[in-house]
């Protein structure tokens, strides 16, 4: 959720900073601001270890404000073009913001080509935010992350437009897998991280949503075994995120079969994922779907 402010003036205050912030990008042909060529794609607050982060997508820039400085400063700092998804922050200390961006084809001569990307925000007090950014191989527009903070798992979300553009390739977004997800170590050098990709087995449905399972204590193992899970209709597939395939590959859980007739998930004779419950000291866990009866792995 945005970040709000116990200090009712602030919000009005960092205003015209930003917008002056806006207006002083880099100029385009006759030396006017690119701002009033392009709409801007504003973003945020986002509270970021007590920094209030604003993004801006269309010239790509992220805007760094002190709530506790007088007056407030306004910092800046490169992003990706083009926001697809904004994973807020957590409230552990040093946390980061999660921002997924689709990149652009070159169009104009003023323009360059740019990679999506996920790109690891962090607030860096006096100075201008820290922004780490990872190239991928598609332009994913959901991210979830481990309870830990360590791991990241990119994915599609359930709405596709039919037809629509991957802004980094200008790829028809109907020509990618939406089965494929990735997997990032955020506890790594993150200036030299890759996106682990993984392409799920794909049984005729797009993902519904994904998660990062608490760490499982399972009989056999020396460490906790941490798993992705996709949510699929009639489907749930889980895999070790420490292990990239072909190490170890994903298993597909069917959900039960659906319901008495009368359910409302019944009618269209899908069982859809709405819950998964852990119990990480016994290994398990627990779906609830409607339209089925609670299946356990």
């Amino acid at each position: 959720m945005p970040a709000t402010f116990t200090k009712p003036s602030l919000a009005h205050e960092a205003l015209p900073l930003l917008f002056a912030a806006l207006l002083a990008g880099p100029a385009c042909d006759g030396g006017r601001a690119r701002a009033w060529e392009e709409p801007l794609a504003v973003r945020g607050p986002f509270l970021v270890d007590q920094q209030a982060l604003w993004l801006e997508g269309s010239q790509g820039v992220v805007f760094a404000l002190d709530p506790g400085s007088d007056p407030p400063r306004v910092r800046r700092a490169p992003l990706g073009r083009h926001l697809s998804y904004v994973l807020p922050a957590g409230e552990r200390e040093g946390e980061s913001l999660l921002v997924l961006t689709a990149g652009q084809r070159r169009e104009r001569a003023d323009q360059r080509a740019e990679a999506p990307a996920l790109h690891v925000i962090r607030a860096q007090g006096a100075v201008a935010p820290q922004v780490s950014r990872i190239e991928l191989p598609v332009a994913f527009d959901r991210v979830v992350r481990s309870g830990d903070g360590r791991w990241a798992l990119l994915h599609f979300g359930p709405e596709q437009p039919q037809g629509g553009k991957d802004g980094g390739s200008g790829t028809p977004a109907l020509f990618h897998n939406l089965n494929e997800v990735a997997v990032v170590d955020l506890s790594a050098d993150l200036s030299r991280a890759r996106p682990n990709p993984r392409a799920l087995r794909s049984f005729g449905a797009a993902p519904l949503a994904a998660l990062i399972s608490p760490p499982l204590v399972v009989a056999g193992r020396e460490s906790p075994l941490v798993l992705g899970i996709v949510l699929a209709p009639d489907l749930i597939t889980l895999f070790d995120l420490a292990h990239p395939e072909p190490e170890r590959r994903e298993i597909s859980v069917r959900l039960a079969a659906p319901a008495a007739a009368g359910d409302a998930a019944s009618s269209s004779g899908e069982a859809l994922p709405e819950q998964v419950l852990f119990a990480p000291e016994q290994g398990q866990l627990v779906v609830r779907a409607a339209g089925s009866a609670m299946s356990s792995c």
